[in-house]
C-alpha cells in the first residue's frame, strides 16, 4: 500500500477502533446505572454523571485520532495536501520523508542551511524533543550527522533492532518520530493565499472533509447500460462546512446579487485555481479516477475539470446558490466533462443556455480561464450532456429521458 493510500485509509481503522471503544463504554453505562438505581438514587446519580464524563473523553479521544489520522494522510500525501502543506502545518522549513503506518513512525528532515538547534526547530513539530531521534553515521557515539557527501549513507531505526530507514540524500538532516509525538492544535488554522483570498482550514475541519461527514457521500458511481462513470456529486461539500464558508465570505459581500455572487465564486476558481496537467497524467498512467475533495484542490492550488467543479458546487453551496452537476462523457473522439448549470438573469450571448424541469439554467464551466456565464464561448458539446445531478437529493437524472439512474444500474 502505498503512503498516500495509507494515510486515506488510516482514518477508517481508527474511527472502527474508537466506535468499538465508545460502544463498550455505553454499553458499561447502562449496566452501572441499571444496578445503582436497584440501591440508592444519589449512588445513581453520581453514577451517570461519571458515565457521561466517560463517554465524552471518548469521543473526545476518538476526535483525537481522527484528527492525527488526517494530519498525518495529508503530511504523506502531497498530491492531496500539496508539497508545502508540512511546512504550513508546523511552521517549521521541513519535508515529510517517510510514514509508516503499521508502527506508526514519521520522518521528516530538513535542509543543512535551515538547522540551527534541535530544540528551537522540533518545539512546534514534537511533544517531546527528547524522544525524537536523529539519523546518525556508523560511527558509535555520533547522535546526530549530516550527510555531506553524495553517495554517503546515514541510518535510523524504523524498528530498533530489525529495521532502519537508510538515507542518501546529502546536505539535509533526516530525523524520525512515533506518529503519536506529532504536535497537533485541532484548532489552529493553517493558511493558503489563493489569488484575492485566504483560505484557512484546522486540522478539526480537515479531519471532517477527510472522514466524509462534511461532503454529501452516497454511492460511488453511477452505473448504467453504457458502462459507469464515478458519482462526482458524491464529493461536493454540504451547506455550512466552516472553512469553505469563511472562503465565501471572503469572496462575496451579503449584499451581492445572486448572478454577482455565481460570477465572483467562479471568477475565484478559474483563475487562482490552475489545471492539474499533472493529475491528468497520473490517471492516464494508473487507468484511476483522480478526484479531490474540494479543500483538497485548494490547498493543492489545482486540479483537472472534475475536482475543479466539484470545489466550484461546494462554493454554491455555501453561497445558497442554485445550480445543476452535469455530465458529458467520453467519446471516441472527446474526452469526458464535468461542468455546472446555473440559474439567474445572465447573458445569452454564448448559447449555453438549458432547460432542466421548469428551469432555465446557463453553462458554469470551471475549467475554461475567466469564463464569463453567458459570454464565454467555448467548443465542448454541452448539448450532448448524460446527466444531470444536484447532489443534495443524491438523484442522478439520465438528460435523454429524464428517468432516474441508481446504483447497479436500478431504475426509478
Amino acid at each position: 500500500m502505498s503512503t498516500i493510500e495509507a494515510g486515506r485509509t488510516a482514518i477508517a481503522e481508527n474511527r472502527d477502533s474508537a466506535i468499538s471503544r465508545r460502544t463498550f463504554l455505553v454499553g458499561a453505562l447502562a449496566a452501572v446505572a441499571t444496578g445503582c438505581r436497584r440501591t440508592m438514587v444519589p449512588v445513581a446519580a453520581d453514577g451517570e454523571q461519571e458515565g457521561r464524563r466517560s463517554l465524552e473523553e471518548a469521543r473526545e479521544r476518538e476526535q483525537a485520532i481522527l484528527i492525527r489520522s488526517a494530519v498525518l494522510g495529508y503530511l504523506s500525501g502531497s498530491r492531496f495536501g500539496g508539497a508545502d502543506f508540512t511546512q504550513r502545518f508546523t511552521g517549521r522549513p521541513v519535508r515529510p520523508e517517510r510514514y509508516y503506518r503499521d508502527v506508526g513512525m514519521l520522518f521528516l528532515s530538513v535542509d543543512a542551511g535551515d538547522f540551527r538547534d534541535a530544540g528551537e526547530l522540533l518545539a512546534p513539530i514534537a511533544l517531546d524533543a527528547e524522544r525524537v531521534d536523529f539519523a546518525h553515521a556508523e560511527e558509535e557515539g555520533v547522535h546526530r550527522f549530516l550527510n555531506e557527501r553524495k553517495g554517503q549513507e546515514i541510518t535510523i531505526d524504523i524498528v530498533p533492532g530489525k529495521s532502519r530507514l537508510h538515507y542518501r540524500e546529502t546536505g539535509r538532516y533526516l530525523f524520525g518520530m512515533k506518529s503519536n509525538q506529532l504536535r497537533i492544535d485541532p484548532d489552529r488554522p493553517i493558511t493558503w493565499r489563493r489569488g484575492p483570498a485566504i483560505y484557512d482550514a484546522t486540522p478539526r475541519e480537515l479531519k471532517g472533509f477527510m472522514a466524509n461527514e462534511t461532503i454529501y457521500r452516497g454511492f460511488q458511481f453511477i452505473i448504467d447500460d453504457d458502462g459507469h462513470t464515478f458519482n462526482f456529486g458524491s464529493m461536493v461539500a454540504r451547506p455550512g462546512e466552516p472553512s469553505l464558508t469563511r472562503l465565501v465570505r471572503r469572496l462575496v459581500r451579503p449584499e451581492d446579487p445572486p448572478e454577482t455572487k455565481t460570477q465572483k465564486i467562479s471568477d475565484f476558481v478559474t483563475n487562482h485555481i490552475a489545471y492539474s496537467h499533472a493529475d491528468v497524467a497520473f490517471e492516464r498512467a494508473n487507468n484511476m479516477e483522480l478526484v479531490k475533495r474540494p479543500n483538497e484542490v485548494i490547498m493543492t492550488g489545482e486540479g483537472d475539470c472534475a475536482s475543479k467543479t466539484i470545489l466550484l458546487a461546494s462554493l454554491y453551496e455555501q453561497a445558497g446558490l442554485d445550480y445543476r452537476m452535469i455530465y458529458v462523457l467520453a467519446g471516441p473522439v472527446r474526452a469526458g466533462h464535468l461542468a455546472l448549470l446555473v440559474t439567474g438573469a445572465f447573458p445569452k450571448e454564448n448559447g449555453l443556455e438549458f432547460r432542466i424541469g421548469e428551469g432555465t439554467f446557463a453553462v458554469s464551466d470551471a475549467t475554461c480561464r475567466d469564463f464569463q456565464i453567458g459570454r464565454t464561448e467555448v467548443g465542448y458539446p454541452f448539448h450532448e450532456m448524460h446527466y444531470v445531478q444536484h447532489p443534495s437529493d443524491g438523484r442522478v437524472i439520465d438528460a435523454k429521458t429524464g428517468r432516474v439512474v441508481r446504483e447497479a444500474g436500478a431504475r426509478k
